[in-house]
């Protein structure tokens, strides 16, 4: 909190997580930022319509049911059902816009991972398990640009509609907006307590989830084997095991994380019951109309929708900006096996293969292959012949670079 008044403003903008992680998908939007605008843009009216709506029940409760107007009691439900149109149609506008704009960004993040997984060299598939490819690789795209997108929308929606009904509170009575927003900035607060503990839950819950994906993946490709050995018992137990850690993940994510709506809902329905306490004395006294209560209490009702889920809007964000995070690990990620700027490609062998004093591991101090030292002459055909993990798959992956020696002249060379 010192920090929020000792740190310049502008960096306290340039730190803050939507700044930091809207630059970094930056490349991804400018595509198509005209839509990501326009979309967001048709956010705000559609948000604020609500307090348009909330602003007639003053005139309709003073002027129709308590004045008996009749030019108003005509106007006025016209009027509710003409912005009710134009709010359906904004509606689905920036629902459009906003899913097309999701979209786009997700199928370019997925380009650009899947190149990164196919410039990795062949011993990061041996230490990476399929699962973690699929919710890496895949899954972590859906989340965050769908869920960056969709939240950024929600959000402007909500805070927009949530600053146009404080206005019209703050229209009827001031003093009562003083005991609603009291109550809703109390809720809010709540926020900042699940946010150390979401972040945790929400990585470990990718690492399991991995897992059961590598689970049903080698179920899928390993059918045979786990039938020829009878390994079904063992598999299940296996997978057993790991479903209760998923319960268990997901129960201390509710744990954490689900009493936050209840909570923000039982303070804001105490604000709720204070203003009513207060209205009922303002209104007898003559400080306000009937028809200021009437546009006071659908104003700070249809404020609640917004408010109750910010909590949940928040969530979902978080998890948006780990998926980034882990998206930018991968995207930061080097290659072990890389080819030097003026390498030459080799184009025809006219004599040999030559393997001179080749050594490999998989595992430090661990060789497969020492002082391995073979000739091949062009033409020629050879059979490595040997028991099972005797390093014959291991030689012959490492004339396509597959791995990289540890002590070697070359693996493949050409005599001339």
């Amino acid at each position: 909190m010192k920090e929020l008044f000792t740190r310049p403003i502008g960096e306290l903008i340039a730190n803050n997580p939507i700044v930091v992680n809207y630059k970094r998908m930056w490349p991804f939007i400018k595509p198509c930022w005209f839509r990501a605008v326009l979309g967001l843009g048709l956010a705000l009216p559609a948000g604020a319509l609500d307090s348009a709506i909330a602003l007639f029940m003053k005139y309709y409760t003073d002027d129709v049911l308590v004045a008996k107007d009749a030019k108003m009691a005509a106007y006025i439900p016209l009027l509710i059902i003409l912005f009710v149109m134009v709010q359906s149609v904004l509606t689905y506008m920036v629902k459009y816009f906003n899913t097309w704009v999701g979209t786009k960004i997700t199928l370019q993040v997925r380009k650009k991972l899947f190149e990164k997984l196919l410039s990795m060299h062949s011993g990061y598939f041996d230490t990476t398990d399929s699962g973690f490819i699929l919710m890496r690789y895949n899954g972590d795209a859906d989340v965050a640009c769908n869920g960056l997108i969709t939240n950024l929308r929600q959000m402007i929606t909500r805070t927009f509609t949530s600053i146009t009904l404080v206005g019209v509170l703050l229209y009827n009575s001031w003093q009562l907006t003083i005991i609603a927003v009291g109550a809703f900035a109390v809720a809010g607060a709540l926020i900042t307590v699940v946010r150390r503990k979401l972040t945790e839950l929400v990585h470990t819950s990718v690492v399991i989830g991995s897992v059961a994906m590598r689970a049903y993946n080698e179920a899928f490709n390993g059918n045979r084997t786990i039938a020829a050995y009878n390994l079904q018992e063992d598999q299940n137990e296996r997978f057993t095991k790991l479903m209760d850690k998923v319960f268990a993940l997901n129960m201390g994510i509710i744990k954490h994380t689900g009493w936050l709506s209840p909570v923000m809902h039982f303070i804001v329905s105490l604000g709720l019951a204070l203003v009513f306490w207060r209205s009922s004395s303002m209104i007898v006294q003559g400080t306000i109309t009937s028809g200021n209560f009437t546009s006071f209490v659908t104003a700070l009702l249809l404020l609640y929708s917004p408010v109750k889920r910010m909590g949940d809007i928040y969530i979902e964000i978080k998890k948006a900006f780990l998926a980034i995070d882990r998206i930018f690990e991968i995207f930061d990620l080097k290659t072990d096996i890389a080819d030097k700027p003026d390498a030459k490609p080799l184009t025809q062998i006219r004599k040999n293969i030559c393997f001179e004093n080749v050594s490999f591991s998989y595992k430090p101090d661990v060789m497969v292959l020492k002082n391995l030292n073979l000739t091949v002459p062009v033409g020629s055909t050879v059979a490595f012949v040997g028991n099972s993990g005797g390093g014959k798959s291991t030689a012959v992956s490492l004339l396509p670079r597959f791995y990289d020696v540890q002590k070697a002249l070359l693996p493949l060379t050409e005599r001339t």
